[in-house]
């Protein structure tokens, strides 16, 4: 594998394979946030911040038309969603 010499047609095809991937997982996110937000009885701030976080995924889902701070902060609005939903989850199941 190292000093492999790879065409730029291969290079191409790993790029794009990769932004590929990324576009449909946040899109996957979006749908998820709007979805969990519902289903979790988060209440109505839980809901906006579901609906925000896929507001965020949406757009972060085109990461060659997005800045790389924009990027950066849609990766850490994946992790303060999945951390809210934790806590969403667990403050209700005490309850």
């Amino acid at each position: 594998m190292f000093e492999m010499q790879l065409s730029a047609e291969v290079l191409a095809l790993v790029v794009s394979s990769s932004f590929g991937a990324l576009h449909l997982a946040f899109l996957g996110f979006a749908v998820a946030a709007v979805t969990l937000s519902w289903s979790t009885r988060a209440g109505l701030i839980g809901r906006a911040v579901g609906i925000f976080a896929a507001a965020a995924f949406i757009v972060g889902s085109f990461p060659w038309l997005t800045p790389n701070w924009w990027n950066a902060l849609v990766a850490m609005s994946v992790a303060a969603w999945g951390v809210l939903l934790a806590l969403a989850t667990v403050t209700r199941a005490e309850s």
